[in-house]
């Protein structure tokens, strides 16, 4: 039991250094004032975040429960992950487009300039909480070593970004270090957790969202020509996605009453 609490510890500091470094270094290298506004930004997107850890607080329980029979724990591994991925992304994509709406409604006029910072932040929310699923991997098969390494990497990656970014392109520096941070976690994870519990990530399916995610956040933040377009186009896609996950969702809980 020890070997497998004990790294899960310093697992959870490293999340939390990914998770205040750039501010320290915000306002090391820029100022306390775009300090200020960057906490800010970094806010609304952890509703995304509060949303993904209340789910998998709730489902990790049924995933423990079905850890007997491996090619059914592949099986519901794999339609979870279509429901979560595809409910992130559409969730994800909200936040993305009504970013000003956002600060407007939630925060002072002169946070405002926040806005342009919550869609990377939000892509960094959204590889988190990817991690965070396939991190359930460890906690189901009880191997929580390879987490405590990778955690470890994401941390000394996003603390290195945040010196090589910030001082070149400021506060954006930091959200893109973030992110980054994040998918690198995200992608070691995926790695290690499928040689522990194979399941079906539908590769397609997530090389589409991140693309239209990233084609969203450019489009917001550099205001090409049919950006409102280009807006729409991704918000109906995201849509598309998710809309067989959920009906599939809803129909099991309707079959379960």
């Amino acid at each position: 039991m020890l070997t497998y609490c004990v790294p899960l510890i310093p697992t959870a500091v490293f999340w939390w250094i990914m998770g205040v470094s750039d501010r320290y270094l915000v306002k090391w290298f820029v100022e306390s004032d775009a300090n200020g506004i960057y906490a800010v930004a970094y806010k609304i997107p952890t509703i995304l975040t509060i949303l993904a850890t209340v789910f998998m607080d709730a489902w990790q329980l049924s995933a423990i429960a079905e850890s007997g029979d491996r090619r059914a724990q592949a099986r519901f591994y794999a339609r979870v992950w279509d429901a979560f991925f595809s409910a992130v992304c559409l969730c994800a994509g909200g936040i993305i487009a009504f970013s000003p709406l956002l600060i407007r409604l939630l925060a002072a006029e002169s946070y405002y300039d926040a806005w342009r910072y919550i869609p990377i932040l939000t892509l960094s929310m959204i590889a988190a909480a990817f991690s965070n699923f396939m991190g359930s991997v460890y906690v189901v098969t009880k191997k929580s070593t390879a987490s405590l390494w990778i955690s470890l990497a994401g941390a000394a990656a996003n603390i290195a970004l945040d010196l090589f970014l910030i001082p070149r392109i400021g506060v954006q520096g930091a959200a893109a270090a973030t992110f980054l941070g994040c998918l690198l976690v995200f992608l070691m994870r995926t790695a290690s957790a499928g040689r522990l519990l194979p399941f079906r990530l539908a590769g397609g399916k997530l090389a589409l969202g991140a693309l239209v995610l990233l084609v969203q956040t450019a489009a917001m933040l550099l205001r090409p020509r049919g950006w409102l377009a280009a807006q729409g186009v991704s918000r109906n896609v995201l849509f598309i996605l998710a809309l067989r996950p959920m009906l599939a969702a809803a129909q099991t809980v309707f079959q379960r009453k």
